[in-house]
């Protein structure tokens, strides 16, 4: 997956407060905070969206903090549909909103279980 130097912005963004955990490799999780802001955005190739793609999300936690990081989530998809993610344990549900809006179907076996 491409990094965000070599992607541009499709302007599909997202902001929102929740809290933010660090997950081990182990499923050990550890608080990081209990309400963060964060900002996602969705870049590709070109900026522009196709039917069939490879992209990323940019997500940007601690905004406004000294603790400020970024990780990104590749993602792909076919047909509109999302068929795969790499980068996290789990598609955080916030990426979710952020890929319908740019159009991209986010079935159930990306979506989290019910609690």
């Amino acid at each position: 997956m491409e990094s965000t130097a070599s992607m541009k912005s499709t302007g599909h963004t997202v902001a929102f407060e929740s809290p933010l955990n660090f997950e081990y490799s182990s499923g050990f999780t550890v608080p990081i905070s209990d309400l963060a802001k964060s900002e996602m955005e969705l870049f590709t190739p070109n900026g522009e969206l196709c039917e069939t793609e490879q992209g990323l999300i940019e997500w940007v936690y601690n905004v406004g903090t000294a603790d400020e990081d970024v990780v990104h989530i590749g993602v792909s998809w076919e047909g509109w549909a999302l068929v795969d993610y790499d980068g996290v344990f789990e598609l955080p549900s916030q990426a979710i909103p952020l890929l319908e809006k740019a159009g991209v179907q986010v079935g159930p076996d990306f979506r989290p279980e019910p609690e």
